[in-house]
């Protein structure tokens, strides 16, 4: 039996790491998603996201309030869904000066795990705020 060398083993190796992406297609999108597209996974993911609509408080059943959602002014597309609107997750920002008011958001989208009824839904980790003129 031929045993192959170490120095000869490691060279192999790390071409197989330097191969095997590109035949995965991993190449680089560096094309621009489409006008209201948000891909967060996967090539050509957007970083940081800019939307604008009405920021809102969301009750539950009780009556309290669990979080944060944009009403947004127009539709946009994240990860192919379609969304009318998005929660906001504020991080370590205090938006409740801006509750109800015609908000501008930068924030960078993603997944969030939620419970067996509701499963991943997409949210933005906010970034910036600012209120607009209506």
């Amino acid at each position: 039996m031929t045993r192959i060398s170490l120095p000869l083993r490691i060279l192999a190796f790390g071409a197989l790491l330097v191969l095997l992406p590109a035949y995965a297609g991993a190449a680089p999108n560096l094309e621009p998603p489409r006008r209201g597209e948000f891909p967060i996974l996967g090539l050509g993911k957007v970083l940081v996201m800019t939307i604008t609509g009405k920021l809102v408080r969301v009750p539950n059943e009780r009556g309290e309030s669990t979080g944060w959602i944009v009403e947004l002014d127009r539709n946009v597309r994240f990860d192919g869904r379609l969304l009318a609107r998005i929660e906001v997750d504020p991080l370590t920002h205090e938006i409740s000066e801006f509750t109800e008011k015609r908000v501008e958001i930068q924030g960078r989208p993603a997944w969030m795990e939620g419970d067996a009824e509701r499963g991943f839904f997409p949210i933005l980790e906010l970034s910036a705020i600012h209120e607009i003129a209506s």
